[in-house]
């Protein structure tokens, strides 16, 4: 889950995963980077407002300015 924005017009994937481990555990956060070894589903729904993110130095965030 998450969201794909402008950055300085650029595409920006900010992305949230759940990843099952081997046993009954699971891992979940910020996917920073990944590999696909065989197979992967994404769902993309489009957004009728396009979405961009501005700094915010007093936070030290990109913020989705809408």
């Amino acid at each position: 889950m998450g969201d794909i924005t402008l950055k300085e017009g650029k595409p920006y994937l900010h992305m949230h995963v759940s990843l099952g481990l081997a046993g009954t555990s699971a891992l979940a956060g910020h996917l920073k980077r990944g590999v696909i070894s065989l197979t992967g589903e994404f769902f993309i729904l489009e957004c009728a407002t396009q979405l961009a993110r501005k700094r915010d130095e007093s936070l030290g965030m990109d913020l989705i300015e809408i």
